[in-house]
């Protein structure tokens, strides 16, 4: 598997919206789809991965784990 985050140091997440976090048209902003998280973590989803909240007093943190490419085989004919 592949691990990587993504962080921001912004006022962070409330404890009342994490767990709308993923659902689509879920937004806070004026102006907002509330699709990015929504389209993130099913496109991540798709190829076996995941994409996670990672709670924090400060900011916010998504830990994206993604399986690792398996090598193409070439045919031989």
């Amino acid at each position: 598997m592949v691990v990587f985050d993504v962080v921001d140091n912004g006022p962070g997440i409330p404890e009342a919206l994490r767990p709308r976090l993923f659902t689509p048209f879920m937004t806070t902003r004026a102006g907002g789809t509330g699709l990015g998280l929504a389209l993130s973590q099913r496109l991540v989803e798709r190829v076996g991965g995941e994409i996670t909240l990672v709670a924090g007093d400060e900011g916010a943190t998504f830990r994206v784990t993604l399986p690792k490419a398996r090598a193409r085989l070439e045919e031989t004919q």
